[in-house]
């Protein structure tokens, strides 16, 4: 928080130096200190919502350091027994190609039905533990904090949000 804090202070300075009109721009032109206050003020909006997302993520960093990481364990669980189920399903698909009767290829069948239905049942709880877990509801609330941010700010600020919502390596899936 104590980050935060010297971050907006720094960009309330920055702004308010910027405010700081010339005696000549007072007689003739409001219309520049009406611009620079609106300026101040999508800066302000920015340094605040900035502060706030990242604020977020450290709290959320540190309560998974205090009480554990059982939503990670679950996770790593199901995802190598999902890989375990789809080795088991490509094994049986390998019998059934292989097969010399009808036995061995009804054998292969039922296997490869077995592993599908483990690959499907596994594959929707990992869907379903990664949808709820608190790390996807981080990303869900600062999302909308950007959404709102690039939004009352408008102009630029929207085509940057346009911008980074294609960089898939840049934001959390």
């Amino acid at each position: 928080w104590l980050a935060a804090a010297n971050v907006s202070g720094i960009g309330f300075t920055a702004a308010a130096l910027m405010l700081k009109p010339d005696p000549d721009e007072i007689r003739d032109d409001t219309k520049r200190l009406v611009a620079r206050a609106q300026a101040f003020s999508r800066a302000t909006r920015l340094v605040s919502t900035v502060s706030t997302v990242a604020a977020d993520y450290k709290v959320h960093e540190f309560r998974q350091y205090l009480f554990g990481h059982d939503e990670d364990k679950e996770s790593q669980r199901l995802s190598e027994s999902l890989r375990k189920a789809q080795d088991d399903q490509e094994r049986a698909g390998l019998i059934v190609e292989k097969a010399q009767n009808e036995s061995e290829k009804e054998k292969g069948i039922a296997l490869a039905n077995s592993a599908r239905f483990r690959v499907l049942e596994t594959a929707a709880q990992l869907e379903k533990l990664s949808t709820n877990s608190s790390r996807s509801k981080l990303h869900a609330r600062n999302a909308e904090r950007l959404l709102h941010l690039a939004r009352t700010n408008g102009g630029v600020y929207i085509k940057v949000a346009q911008h980074c919502a294609q960089l898939g390596y840049l934001l959390p899936k």
